[in-house]
């Protein structure tokens, strides 16, 4: 085969992305918060830029998930102002401890998880640090004394049994059944228990439901972070007898040109140059805003058109919606929508909500009738609030309803795997006596 080497021209095409396009497309998926360190530092880097700061800031809390048997949201956890190991030894001071004493406990402390369990076996700790497994002992008694109750617990059994030992008149029957028979009594193995114990199944259902006002995490609400924050990009919200779609850019600061701007043209070239730059980076920047709020008023504009039964009426069961269908509505890209909407929220008159999750998938049906993920997990829910609770629903029976009330086709292995995303247990762990 004869190879030369030569010159040739060939004819392609590109896409390259200009430098405007380039910061538009980053501003748009900036979420509110990220965007307003932005600007700020932008501020900072060009002396054309000036920056009126603004005190409207309104701060939202993050939207938590939703308590799936009820359908509605519930405060997130209330966070403490200090760690948990700052708590701890701030308790400690009152104790008088030898160095040994101390060092043993400083080891249990250094070795809790973020919920408060020790992450270590007493072996473990007792081989790494040394330790004679008298005063190791001792050490972890001491550490479990100390609020909050469960702290120091090797697992979620002995976390329980430690916040039930604090309680006032509690059976021993309960206290016994933690700590002989934990694995039947949270799998609800009644019709063993009781014939092993002796205990009524009323009596075990009561004990079981006793259970909820205990804490399995209690270290979880201690924390050096500060909670975490969100500021909505989007209001829909009733303005003089109309439903409105506002862009929130009330807590943004206000950019403007330097007014000093036309006395700094008059240096000399390199300064002109660097001056020259700045201010089409000023230029971009506006431009790029623009675009962004733009951009976000079509999507949300796209969404309330289909979704439109939820922002009226609060209607939890969302219609087929992807970005594909929006970007076509809207003739751009889809990855355009996506940056629309990534990380961003809409503050609704039923709470705030990401702008992400009023897209759903879709199921496809036979019968032509829209179904998505929503509202078939809607629809379990109804079914399990509704069901006779001394003979739940299996899965299957749930598949049959579905199918035969609502007209959707639907597998059981579907039904399964939401039931579980909902945090509903099987039906055998849901029958009640």
């Amino acid at each position: 085969m004869d190879m030369k080497a030569g010159l040739y021209q060939e004819q392609t095409l590109k896409l390259t992305l200009s430098t405007e396009m380039q910061q538009a497309i980053s501003l748009l998926q900036y979420p509110s918060l990220q965007l307003y360190s932005y600007l700020e530092q932008l501020s900072i880097d060009n002396p054309l830029i000036e920056v009126e700061q603004t005190s409207e800031i309104f701060y939202h809390k993050r939207e938590t998930s939703r308590k799936q048997e009820e359908g509605t949201l519930y405060d997130p956890p209330v966070f403490l102002g200090s760690s948990l190991q700052e708590s701890l030894y701030e308790q400690l001071l009152s104790f008088s401890l030898t160095k040994e004493q101390n060092r043993v406990i400083t080891i249990l402390i250094d070795s809790l998880d973020e919920n408060g369990y020790i992450d270590a076996s007493i072996e473990q700790l007792q081989k790494r640090f040394h330790l004679c497994n008298q005063i190791l002992t001792e050490g972890l008694t001491l550490l479990q004394s100390l609020e909050p109750a469960g702290i120091g617990a090797r697992d979620l059994q002995e976390c329980l049994y430690l916040q039930l030992k604090r309680k006032k008149k509690i059976p021993k029957e309960l206290l016994n059944l933690i700590k002989e028979y934990f694995d039947p009594f949270v799998n609800k193995s009644w019709n063993r228990l009781k014939r092993d114990t002796g205990i009524s199944i009323e009596k075990l259902q009561r004990y079981f439901h006793s259970l909820k006002e205990l804490d399995p995490k209690p270290g979880s609400k201690y924390t050096d972070q500060p909670p975490i924050y969100v500021i909505p990009d989007v209001l829909f919200e009733e303005r003089h007898g109309q439903w409105s779609i506002i862009y929130n850019d009330r807590f943004l600061p206000k950019m403007t040109l330097n007014n000093d701007y036309d006395v700094m043209r008059q240096t000399d070239e390199e300064c002109r140059s660097y001056l020259l730059k700045k201010y089409q980076q000023f230029q971009h920047l506006h431009q790029g805003l623009a675009y962004r709020r733009l951009t976000i008023l079509k999507v949300m504009e796209s969404i309330v058109q289909r979704q439109l039964d939820f922002f009226l009426m609060g209607n939890n069961v969302l219609k087929p919606l992807t970005m594909k269908e929006v970007a076509e509505q809207l003739e751009v890209h889809e990855s355009t929508v996506s940056r629309a909407v990534k990380d961003k929220y809409v503050q609704t008159p039923y709470g705030l909500r990401k702008m992400k999750s009023f897209f759903t998938n879709k199921i496809e049906q036979e019968n032509g009738i829209d179904a998505t993920s929503s509202r078939i997990k809607e629809m379990i829910q109804i079914i399990v609030q509704q069901e006779d609770k001394k003979k739940p629903l299996s899965d299957q029976k749930m598949v049959d309803i579905i199918q035969g009330q609502y007209y959707i086709e639907v597998s059981r292995r579907t039904i399964a795997k939401y039931r579980e995303q909902l945090k509903i247990p099987s039906s055998q762990k849901r029958k009640e006596y």
